[in-house]
This record gives structure tokens, C-alpha cells and sequence, in this order.
């Protein structure tokens, strides 16, 4: 029955499983593509509660739930027990044999038949009345000619019977008959006029369904323009929304950042006023040293005054000693003694005075350089806090807009918090129409599945069709077979009526010559003669002359076909004495030829063989009890579809290696032609049977082992050697249908044979179901299988198919696993038959039956305890992949694209070309060896000079040698002598370095010690005072013994900086660090002066952005705000660093008394330059933010102090 209208709330039945329930949803799911309908059992036999994989479809109890196909349930309360598959094909339900066997319970069945082969052959002899009025004529004055059989054959009127006494004692049966057959044909015209009047009116109903439904789709489709509209709405509200949020975001960012400046450049400022703080401090205390170290100058400047004057009054009393000296005599001459030491003791004094004077005006002098060095930098101290105070006022202006800038940003915020109101009204609405949303959704999705529903009844209403007409077609051809048998017939009938007239012309003439005779006869003997006396020579059998003549002619024939292929084999055997050894040669070209020959010659033996088969293995007309125990039917039909699959599957291969082969390269063909020994022996095994069918042997006890082996042994090399090459589409998938259809042919056969083996209490068990569910997956994958065939380019009008490899492998692998079931189904039908036989009169047991089951999948399978099951999932594997198959196969996917691939040239083809061009090479190469003896002959006779010349070349180059000797030779004493004057020269040279190594070693201890002394001085020095230099001096010149004195050389020592200076210089340091930090928060205070004088920001009213303004609107302007971000972020950090890092003058006094100008002015360039980069940076942004907000807010105006941005 057809499931079609199923219901939400009917009750059902699950076919196969004897299950009940009523239909709690219909449609799609998310688990599985296609119509799913789900059940609430009336028993706890399903499988879920309703929701699979977390999705809930219904709610029922646990273990009450089930999703089946429509296909796979029927209505309860309906008369048929058929599934939905049987509804479609109502004309073979009412077919004429079930009528005529209900109808004629007493006919014998030839009578059957030929009751049942009248109404096909009614109509064209009732289109030839005068033919069959002329038979009967003719029927009724022959007396041999009066037979029933004949008579029922040609039914002619019923006037035309009912004047020959013959049939008239017939007439009434055969009138029956044919008014019951007419009657029949009327009444099953009418019930196929009924349905085609029910299809059409389920048709009309439909399109009345589809109507209703476009005219909803239309209002759907409005709706939906509707929703699409709230929705852009919508978005455009929560886009605004989202903007407004992420300008309070940013706002309260900036504001944040803003407030961080600011405390950053409060902090600045009170640093740098503390730091200038500092810094006056530190000037002032330089001041008040610079004074005192002027006084110091003074004060030294007055004593080397003084000491110049005692130095002139020394000089003097030294001429008046040496006066003295000179005028005193003898008295002089007493006290000279007296007089010498105090002469010496004044020399050492004015010595120490010397050096004293010495180290004082150096002193002076390194004195001038440090107040002219500090008065330098006191001069760039001063320029630098006038620096930084005119820097404090800019950093506190900037500090006061930034205060400004905060209160408008605040403004902004508190503007932004107002419009949150409006966004939560507007997410209200959001929600309502979210519901409205949702409310069509479900609507659309009960659309949806209207529309799936229709669909799916126009694809059954489509099937139906197809089968209608593929039945018609079918009736159609058997019509015109009919017609044809008929017309046939008919001529064979018009030659026998010619053949009898003659016949019957001649035995008139015979007769009256045979009573002329006896007439002429008696008159001469005068006595009676009785019998036949003779016969005349004209008499003669002329069928078997036709015959004899057919026979000559074929004889002749088959001789001539006989020399023709002796002919052929001698030109193949002369050719091959032509042909060299490596050409003959095992794994050659001559294999491989042989190997190329022999796949399409085992293609044709396969498909005679197949077609013999198939005549002497005809289909069984019932699989029952006695035919399956009795009788030899059912077994010659299981091994006629047996060896059909076989020889399907080698088909498909053979076809597979005849493509490749004409596609391969020349290596893999001859890689194939190795093979050649191993397929010749296959070839045998294909020929024993058919050496058996030519003998009539072959029956159904014969073993199919050597055909798998040679399906096996093909299947196996193939991917070996060929897997690389493009598979045949068309031809592969054609035959794959026929091997699909064999195979299920042959397990249908065998399923029948096993459920009908089976012990009747046996059919509720777990193999009864198993029969049953592998029947319908048999007849499932028929029904894909035919789906498949039909969509194939069967007369040249489609063009070819085209699919993926994966597509083949999966094909392949449906055939595999549909051929494992049938060696599964094979071997357990044979054991089942045996134990049928062993009790024919009740079925074998459900246990039994299941363990030969079981034993059939463990002889099968490769790995054991694969269960019973193994049949079903093998099925239903192969199911899966065919349906897959036919669904793409059905929406064109695999449909011819108009691409057309060139045509391979034959590897044969280019092997022989390339043996053309070795021999052509070869023949080349014979030549230039010639030419090459020519060339080694003209090499041989230059050698022979060349080596005369050599053997002069060896005499001189002996005379050669020996002069070298000799002059080798003298260089090596020249060598020696050189070598002895450079081994002198190194041991000079090293003593040479050892004595000035020593006199280096000697001038650094002078070095060292006067170093030492130096330091000695410098630090009796710094220890001296004025006060003590002058008593010292005092207490020398008084002191008249003398003391050690030093006659060295004055070495002016080093004088190093003062504790007190380098104080000074950190004082300084710090109160520049603090004058710069005051500056930095000078200049902060001025942009928070400046940020609170900004104007605030006014806020522009709710404004929608037009289609074209969205669309103007640069789909990077997200990018480029981020961007302008980053760069003011950058510039904003590189502005306080420089605030933050006053180039500061180092006023440290550098080694050896050099100025510092050079390194403190490249500082200042720099800073310079980075102020300038930092400016023309600043301008390129603010031009850029300009062009920002003209883009993003047109009409846009913001007052500022740089200018007006529109």
C-alpha cells in the first residue's frame, strides 16, 4: 500500500519486525539525510525516547522510540500485506497465469499454456478472416487434418465452425475459452483503467496541493521580504548600538588615559620643580665657590708676591756674600768654612723655593682654567633653566587644555550613558522581533517540510511512472516479438499449405496413375490386385534433401575456414622465423602480444559461454517443497545464476585489462605479457567448460571452483599492474549493473530455497528474520541496481558517464561483499538440503539451520566468529554504497560534461615503432662502425709515426734529466749556504730583542720610580698649607746643618679634582634632573589648562546611514582608526620622553683637560632633530584624523586650536 499520506497519530506497523505504533513525527532529521518518520511502540522494542544524538524530535518513553523509513511501514486495518515497493507495479499483480489457474482448475498444463498464448495471438487472427476461413475449408475435407490443437490455434466465427461437423464437437470449449480470456483481458483493462483513473486523480490532487502551496510560498516569500527587512532594521539597530557602546568605550579609555597623563604630568612637574629647586641650590653654592676660590687666587697671588720680594733680598745678600767673599783674605779664609755652607744651604733652599714657585703657578694656572670652565657652564646653566621655565609654561598650558579636553570628554560620556536608555529600548524591540522570527522560522520549517512531503510524493508519483512505462515498453516488446513469431509462423504456415497442396497434388496424380495401373493391371491378369505395387521414382523426401544440401554447404564452408586459418597459421609461422630470439624470448614482445590477444578472446568465450547458460539453465517457474526435494528445477536454476555471476565478474575484469591495455604505457604491457603462461592456464579452465556444454555434460553437480579461481587470479593481477590507469566509466559501471543484478538474482533464488527449507515454527527466530530482512535488502538493491541501469546511455542518445576513482572502488567493494554473501549462501544452502533430505517431510529446525549458518560464514570469511550477521551487514554495506551511487547517478552528477578526451595511442603501436627505430638505429650504427674500422685503420698508421716521434722525444728528454740533475745539484749547495747566513742572522736578531727587552725593563723601573715620586710630591703637596709652606721655608733658611737634598730633576706632578668640586658637580646634576621635572609638570599643568578650555563635543541626533553611504563607507576604516591609535599612542610616548629627558652638560672636568662641547652639542642636534620629526609627525596626524571623521561622520565639525575640521 502506499504510505504517502501518512499521518501524525496513526497507527502503523513495522514491517519485519512485528512491531506496532503510531507515528509521532514526520520529516527531516540531523542525523541522517532524507524522510524520517518516528514511532511510539506499543512495546519496549525501539531504541531511544524520542531524541537522537542530543536533538528531541518527540517524547515517549524509553525504549518506546524508533525511526524507520516510509518504505518500511504499512497502515493497520488495510487488506494488503505487500510493502509500499508492490503497490507500484499493479499490473503484474494482475496478471493473466493467476486468473487462468483460478479460472481452469481442470486443464492440463499444456492446455494452460496455450489457453494463455491465445489472447496474445486473438487479435492479428482475427485481423485475417479469410485465411483462417480458407484454413478451415481446407481443415474440414482433409480427414488427417481434423486435430484439436490445430483447430484451437485458428478460431475463426462462429458460422464458419458450426458448418464442419469436426469442430463442432470442440466449438464449445474453445468458445468458452475465448470468451473467458476476453473477459479476463476486459476485466484487467478495467482494472488498469481504474488505477490509471485513481493515479490521475491523485495526481490532480497533488497539483492542487502544489498550487496551495506556491500561493503560501508567494505569501512566504513576502513575509519573508518583510523579515529580511526587520532584520536589516535590526542589525542597523544593534550596529548603532555597538558603535555607541564602543565610543563609551573608547571615551572612558581616553578619559582614563587622560586622567593617567595628567597625574603622570603633575608628577612631572613637581619632579622638575623640585629638580630646579635643586638646581638654583646647586648654582648658588658654585657661586659661593667660584667666590671663594677667587679669594684663594688672591691670597696666593699676594704671598708669590711676597715671595718674589724675599727671593730679590736673598739675591742680594748672596752678591754681598760673594763680595765678601772675594774681598776678605785671609780672614775670609777662616771663616770660608762657615761661609761654604751657608752657601750650599742657601742653594738648596732657593732650589726648593724654585720648585715651590714652579708648583704654585701651575696651580695658579690650572685654578684660571676651572673658574673659566665653571663659569662656561654656569652661563649654559642659566640658558638651560630659561630653557625649562619657557618648557614648564608650554607643559602647564598643555596641562590646563587636557583638563579641558577631560571635562568634554566627560560631557561626552555622560551624553553616551543618556543614549543607553534609547538601546535598551531598542533591544526590546530586538526581542520582540526575535520572537517574530521565531514564530516564522516554524513556520517556514512546517513549510519546509510540506514542501519536502510534496516532493517526495512527485519523486513515488515519478518512480510510479517510470515502472508504468518500463512495463509498457516491456509489453510493447513482447507484442512485437509476438507479432513477429506470428507473422513468422504464418509464412511457415502459407509454405506448409503450399508444401501440402503439392503434396496433395502429386498423391491425386500418383493415385490416379496408381488405379490406371491396377485397372491395366487386372485387365491383364484378370484378378484383383490389393496393396501398393509401386511406388514412383518422383517420390521423394525433399526435406531431406534441404538438409543434405545445408549440410555440402557447410562442410564447404568449414573447409574453407579450415585452409583460410592454415593459411594463417603458416604466414604467422613464417613471420615469426623472421623474428630474433629476444622478440620469442620469455617476458617479451611476442608474450606479450600473445597476452593482448588472449583477454578479449577470454572476454568472448565468457560471454558464449554466459548466453548457453542462460538457455540451458532457464528460471524455475515455482521454488516449492517437491521442486526444490524432487525435482532438479530449482538447482539448475541456483547454478545457472551461479556461473552467470561468475562469468559476469570475469567480464568486468577482462574489460578493465582490454581498456588498460589499449591505454597503458609499453612498460606495464610488457610487464602484462609476462603473464602470459599463468592466464593460458586460466583459459584452459574457461575452456573445460565449455568443452562440457559442447558435450552436453554440463549440469548443476559440476564444481564452479576452477571459474573463482580464475575471477580470483584476474581480480588479483589487475590492481597489481594496471591500478594506476583511468577506469572506463561507462563500460565499468554497465557492467558492474550486470553483475549486481546476477548476484542478487542468484541470492534471491537461494533465500526463496532456505525460508522454504525452513521449519515453518522456524520463521520467528533470529535466522527466520535474517532470510527475511536478506530478502528485502536483495530486492533493495534490485531496485537501486535497475535505477542505476536505466539512467545509463543505453542507445547512444546520452553521452558517456563520468565519475571518480572512488566511486569504482566503492562499486568494487559492493561487488565483493554481495559476492562474499553469495559463497556464504552457497554453502549454506547446500548443507541445508542435505539436512532437508535427511526428514523431508517437516522443515529443518531453526537451531540447525542457524549453525550451518554460522559454519557456511566461518568457511568463508577470512577471520572467524563473524556471526550470522555477517550476510546482513555485507548487504547492507553494499546497500549503502549503491544508494549512494543512484542518488548521484539520478541528479546527473555523473552526466557526460562535453569534455573529450583524446584517444591514447595502442602501446602495441608505440612498442613496434620503437623496435622500428632501434633497427633504424641499428642499421645507422652498422655504418658508422664501418666508417669507425675506416678511422682506426687511419689512427693505426698515424700511431706508428706518432711513436717514432716519441722514442726521438725520449732521447732528449733523457739529455734533458741529466742536465737537470747536474744544475739541482748545485742549487742545494747554494741552499745550504743560504740557509747557514739565515740561521746567523735569526741568532742575531734574537740577541738583539734580548737587549732591548732588558733596556725597556730598566726605563720602566725609571719610569715606575719617578711615577712613585710624583705621587710622593703631589701628595706633600695637597697636605702643605700656605702657612706651613712659609715656616718651612723660614726654618730651611735658618737651619744651618744640612740636610738630604735632592738633585733630581722638577717633574711638574698631577693635580687631581677637589672633593668639594665634585660635590658641586652632583649638586648641579640633581638640580637640572629637578628643573627638567618641574618643566614636565609645568607643561602638563598648561595641557590640562588647554584640554579644559576645549569646546565639549556635541553629539550628533540618531542618524541611520543611508544604503549608499554604508556602501561609500570603506570597508577598512576599523583598520585605520586602530591604526591613527597606535601612531598617537607612539607619538604621545616619544613627546614625554623627550620632556622627560633634558639633555643635561656634564661640567666634570675630562682627562687630560679637554672640553666637553662636541659630545653635549651632537646630544642637542639630535634632541632638535627628534622635536622636528616629532612636529611634522603631530601635523600628518591631525590631517589624517581630519580625513577620518569627514569619511566616517559627514557634516562633522569639531572647533579646536589647530583649526576647523569639516
Amino acid at each position: 500500500m502506499s504510505t504517502a499520506n501518512v499521518k501524525v497519530g496513526q497507527k502503523v506497523e513495522v514491517i519485519g519486525k512485528d512491531v506496532c505504533g503510531t507515528v509521532a513525527f514526520i520529516g527531516a532529521t540531523q542525523f541522517q539525510a532524507g524522510k524520517w518518520i518516528g514511532l511510539v511502540l506499543d512495546e519496549p522494542k525501539g531504541k531511544n525516547d524520542g531524541s537522537v544524538q542530543g536533538k528531541t524530535y518527540f517524547t515517549c518513553k524509553d525504549n518506546y522510540g524508533m525511526f524507520v523509513r516510509q518504505t518500511q511501514i504499512k497502515l493497520l486495518g488495510s487488506n494488503e500485506n505487500s510493502p509500499a515497493r508492490s503497490s507500484k507495479t499493479p499490473s503484474r499483480e494482475n496478471s493473466g497465469l493467476s486468473r487462468e489457474k483460478s479460472l481452469t482448475p481442470g486443464l492440463t498444463p499444456r492446455q494452460k499454456s496455450d489457453l494463455a498464448k491465445a489472447p496474445a495471438r486473438q487479435k492479428s487472427d482475427l485481423a485475417t478472416p479469410k485465411r483462417q476461413k480458407s484454413d478451415l475449408s481446407k481443415t474440414s475435407n482433409d480427414p488427417t487434418k481434423q486435430i484439436l490443437p490445430e483447430g484451437s490455434k485458428t478460431p475463426s466465427s462462429h458460422s464458419k465452425v458450426a458448418s464442419s461437423a469436426s469442430s463442432s464437437a470442440a466449438s464449445p470449449t474453445l468458445t468458452q475459452v475465448i470468451l473467458s480470456d476476453k473477459m479476463e483481458e476486459k476485466i484487467a483493462a478495467i482494472h488498469l483503467q481504474q488505477e490509471i483513473n485513481n493515479y490521475k486523480d491523485e495526481i490532480k490532487d497533488f497539483q492542487e496541493k502544489v498550487e496551495t502551496l506556491k500561493v503560501k510560498r508567494a505569501q512566504d516569500k513576502e513575509k519573508m521580504k518583510d523579515f529580511e527587512k526587520l532584520m536589516i532594521q535590526n542589525e542597523q539597530l544593534l550596529e548603532f548600538k555597538s558603535r555607541i557602546m564602543e565610543a563609551q568605550n573608547q571615551l572612558q579609555k581616553e578619559v582614563q588615559k587622560a586622567r593617567h597623563d595628567a597625574k603622570e604630568a603633575v608628577d612631572a612637574r613637581e619632579q622638575h620643580a623640585e629638580e630646579m629647586s635643586e638646581l638654583s641650590e646647586t648654582v648658588e653654592m658654585a657661586t659661593l665657590d667660584k667666590e671663594m676660590a677667587e679669594e684663594k687666587a688672591e691670597t696666593l697671588q699676594l704671598e708669590l708676591d711676597a715671595c718674589k720680594e724675599k727671593i730679590e733680598e736673598l739675591t742680594l745678600d748672596l752678591d754681598i756674600i760673594k763680595a765678601e767673599i772675594g774681598d776678605g783674605g785671609k780672614s775670609g779664609a777662616e771663616v770660608g768654612s762657615v761661609t761654604q755652607f751657608e752657601l750650599k744651604a742657601l742653594q738648596a733652599q732657593n732650589e726648593k723655593l724654585r720648585e715651590t714657585l714652579v708648583s704654585m703657578r701651575d696651580l695658579s694656572a690650572h685654578e684660571k682654567h676651572e673658574l673659566g670652565k665653571l663659569a662656561k657652564d654656569l652661563e649654559e646653566k642659566v640658558a638651560d633653566l630659561g630653557l625649562k621655565t619657557k618648557e614648564n609654561e608650554k607643559l602647564s598650558k598643555q596641562v590646563n587644555e587636557m583638563e579641558q579636553t577631560i571635562s568634554d570628554l566627560q560631557e561626552q560620556v555622560d551624553a553616551a550613558l543618556g543614549a543607553e536608555e534609547m538601546v535598551e529600548n531598542l533591544t526590546t524591540k530586538c526581542l520582540d522581533m526575535e520572537d517574530k522570527v521565531t514564530a516564522m522560522l516554524e513556520e517556514k520549517a512546517d513549510l519546509e517540510a510540506l514542501h519536502d512531503i510534496n516532493e517526495e510524493m512527485q519523486e513515488n508519483a515519478r518512480e510510479i511512472e517510470l515502472e508504468l512505462r518500463e512495463d509498457i515498453d516491456l509489453n510493447q516488446a513482447k507484442i512485437r516479438e509476438i507479432q513477429r513469431d506470428k507473422e513468422a509462423a504464418l509464412e511457415v504456415i502459407l509454405d506448409h499449405e503450399n508444401t501440402i497442396n503439392k503434396f496433395r497434388s502429386f498423391v491425386q496424380q500418383v493415385q490416379d496413375q496408381n488405379r490406371e495401373l491396377k485397372d491395366a493391371l487386372e485387365k491383364e491378369t484378370s484378378k484383383p490386385v490389393s496393396g501398393t505395387m509401386g511406388v514412383s521414382h518422383e517420390m521423394l523426401d525433399f526435406k531431406k534433401m534441404f538438409a543434405e544440401t545445408k549440410a555440402h554447404a557447410k562442410a564447404i564452408d568449414v573447409e574453407l575456414r579450415k585452409s583460410e586459418i592454415q593459411e594463417a597459421v603458416s604466414h604467422v609461422k613464417f613471420l615469426m622465423a623472421y623474428m630474433s630470439d629476444t622478440f620469442t624470448s620469455r617476458g617479451g614482445d611476442y608474450e606479450a602480444i600473445q597476452a593482448l590477444l588472449l583477454v578479449p578472446r577470454l572476454a568472448w568465450k565468457a560471454s558464449i559461454l554466459l548466453g548457453q547458460v542462460k538457455d540451458k539453465f532457464p528460471v524455475a517457474e515455482t521454488v516449492d517443497m517437491a521442486n526444490v526435494l524432487k525435482g532438479h528445477g530449482v538447482d539448475r536454476y541456483i547454478f545457472g545464476t551461479r556461473v552467470s555471476h561468475l562469468l559476469q565478474s570475469l567480464t568486468v575484469t577482462l574489460h578493465r585489462f582490454n581498456s588498460a591495455l589499449n591505454r597503458c604505457s609499453v612498460e606495464s604491457f610488457l610487464r602484462v605479457g609476462t603473464l602470459h603462461p599463468e592466464m593460458s592456464v586460466h583459459e584452459k579452465g574457461l575452456d573445460f567448460y565449455i568443452d562440457l556444454l559442447h558435450k552436453g555434460q554440463l549440469d548443476e553437480n559440476v564444481p564452479v571452483s576452477n571459474l573463482e579461481k580464475t575471477v580470483s587470479y584476474f581480480e588479483t593481477v589487475y590492481p597489481l599492474h594496471l591500478s594506476d590507469l583511468k577506469t572506463d566509466c561507462p563500460s565499468f559501471m554497465s557492467d558492474h549493473v550486470k553483475v549486481y543484478l546476477s548476484g542478487v538474482e542468484n541470492l534471491l533464488v537461494e533465500v526463496k530455497r532456505a525460508r522454504l527449507l525452513l521449519d515453518k515454527s522456524g520463521e520467528s527466530s533470529a535466522v527466520g528474520l535474517l532470510l527475511k530482512s536478506m530478502e528485502n535488502q536483495c530486492k533493495d538493491l534490485e531496485t537501486q541496481v535497475k535505477v542505476i541501469k536505466r539512467r545509463l546511455p543505453q542507445d547512444g542518445s546520452q553521452g558517456p558517464i563520468s565519475f571518480p576513482e572512488s566511486v569504482a572502488v566503492s562499486m568494487g567493494q559492493a561487488a565483493n561483499s554481495i559476492n562474499l554473501v553469495i559463497k556464504v549462501i552457497a554453502n549454506f544452502g547446500k548443507a541445508q538440503v542435505q539436512l532437508a533430505t535427511s526428514n523431508p517431510d517437516s522443515g529443518v529446525p531453526a537451531p540447525k539451520v542457524q549453525e550451518a549458518l554460522h559454519t557456511a560464514v566461518d568457511t568463508v570469511t577470512e577471520f572467524g566468529d563473524q556471526g550470522i550477521e555477517f550476510c546482513t551487514n555485507s548487504l547492507s554495506s553494499a546497500l549503502a554504497k549503491l544508494s549512494v551511487i543512484s542518488a548521484s547517478v539520478q541528479s546527473g552528477e555523473y552526466d557526460f560534461d562535453g569534455s573529450r578526451e583524446e584517444k591514447p595511442v595502442q602501446p602495441i603501436f608505440l612498442r613496434a615503432e620503437e623496435i622500428k627505430n632501434e633497427i633504424k638505429d641499428a642499421t645507422q650504427l652498422k655504418y658508422k662502425l664501418e666508417a669507425k674500422d675506416i678511422d682506426i685503420k687511419d689512427l693505426k698508421k698515424l700511431l706508428k709515426v706518432k711513436q717514432e716521434e716519441l722514442s726521438e722525444m725520449q732521447v732528449r728528454k733523457d739529455l734533458l734529466e741529466k742536465k737537470l740533475s747536474d744544475s739541482t745539484k748545485d742549487s742545494e749547495l747554494m741552499i745550504e749556504k743560504l740557509q747557514r747566513k739565515l740561521d746567523d742572522a735569526h741568532n742575531l736578531l734574537r740577541r738583539k730583542e734580548k737587549e732591548f727587552e732588558e733596556t725597556m725593563d730598566h726605563l720602566q723601573a725609571d719610569i715606575d720610580s719617578l711615577e712613585s715620586e710624583r705621587g710622593e710630591l703631589k701628595d706633600r703637596m695637597k697636605a702643605m698649607s700656605k702657612k706651613a709652606l712659609i715656616e718651612g721655608l723660614t726654618k730651611s733658611a735658618s737651619l744651618s746643618a744640612p740636610g738630604p737634598t735632592s738633585l733630581g730633576p722638577s717633574v711638574p706632578s698631577p693635580v687631581r679634582d677637589s672633593p668639594l668640586l665634585v660635590q658641586q658637580l652632583q649638586d648641579m646634576r640633581t638640580a637640572v634632573s629637578s628643573l627638567q621635572s618641574s618643566v614636565a609638570r609645568v607643561e602638563a599643568q598648561e595641557y590640562r589648562d588647554r584640554i579644559a578650555k576645549l569646546l565639549p563635543i556635541k553629539l550628533p541626533s540618531k542618524t541611520i546611514a543611508t544604503g549608499a553611504e554604508k556602501g561609500d563607507r570603506p570597508k577598512d576604516a576599523g583598520a585605520d582608526l586602530g591604526q591613527l591609535m597606535a601612531r598617537c599612542n607612539k607619538a604621545r610616548t616619544e613627546l614625554y620622553t623627550l620632556l622627560a629627558t633634558q639633555p643635561v652638560v656634564d661640567i666634570t672636568r675630562t682627562k687630560g683637560g679637554g672640553s666637553n662641547s662636541g659630545a653635549s652639542m651632537q646630544e642637542i642636534n639630535m634632541r632638535k632633530v627628534r622635536e622636528a620629526q616629532l612636529r611634522r609627525d603631530v601635523e600628518t596626524l591631525q590631517l589624517e584624523v581630519l580625513k577620518l571623521l569627514t569619511s566616517r561622520k559627514p557634516g562633522y565639525q569639531a572647533d579646536t586650536a589647530f583649526g576647523t575640521f569639516a
